[in-house]
């Protein structure tokens, strides 16, 4: 019933913006449909905005949202039922390197749990999580400044947090260290990066919290 609410919405959503060829047999959006979606929620986009989809399967079958970069700026839109909403931020980085579905609270509802990196001059690189029955995303208090922050998605609930370094040419990640793990309370809003206690000091003064 789930999919078929989330189906009809979507496609309302499309009928609603004129858009011309939605998907009956799967819901998802087009290249040009999630375009025209994206510049009417920021008409203050480039016209040289160059997109491409990163969904993956299991992104598109257990949370029915749609995930896209744009290959100009890294910036990272993500559209669920017809919304559209941003994942971080890109600027002066890399934008959304990493994704994986995950329940981290247990409750029946997953979410997107994701690493971006920005930072002009200062390289940063952060983890959330997207709720996508909320529409937003909880960001976790702990930001790593030396690097990339890397996820070993070994289940739903267990996420361990690695850093290591983001290659954009290879768009793939190299994890050198291993640091604790991600904790989800929805119901607080808060993401949680518990840290391991045999950190080196040499890798905890590159843990930085805001």
């Amino acid at each position: 019933m789930r999919s078929n609410a989330v189906l009809a919405l979507v496609l309302s959503a499309c009928a609603l913006m004129g858009l011309s060829e939605c998907s009956r047999e799967s819901g998802r959006l087009s290249l040009s449909e999630a375009e025209a979606l994206i510049r009417d929620f920021d008409t203050h986009l480039s016209t040289q905005l160059r997109l491409k989809e990163i969904t993956t399967d299991e992104i598109w079958r257990r949370l029915h949202i749609q995930v896209f970069k744009d290959e100009g700026d890294f910036t990272t839109f993500v559209i669920s039922n017809g919304r559209v909403g941003v994942l971080g931020t890109s600027f002066g980085g890399w934008g959304v390197t990493q994704m994986c579905v995950t329940d981290l609270d247990s409750n029946g509802s997953p979410e997107l749990t994701y690493v971006y990196s920005w930072g002009s001059g200062l390289h940063r690189s952060h983890i959330a999580a997207y709720l996508p029955e909320r529409g937003y995303s909880i960001e976790a208090d702990i930001v790593y400044l030396s690097g990339d922050f890397v996820l070993d998605c070994l289940d739903d609930r267990n996420i361990i947090v690695q850093v290591g370094y983001y290659d954009w040419m290879q768009d793939r990640a190299t994890a050198k260290a291993q640091v604790g793990r991600v904790i989800l309370d929805s119901q607080a809003g808060k993401l949680i990066i518990e840290l391991a206690g045999d950190l080196s000091p040499a890798l905890k003064k590159w843990l930085f919290i805001p």
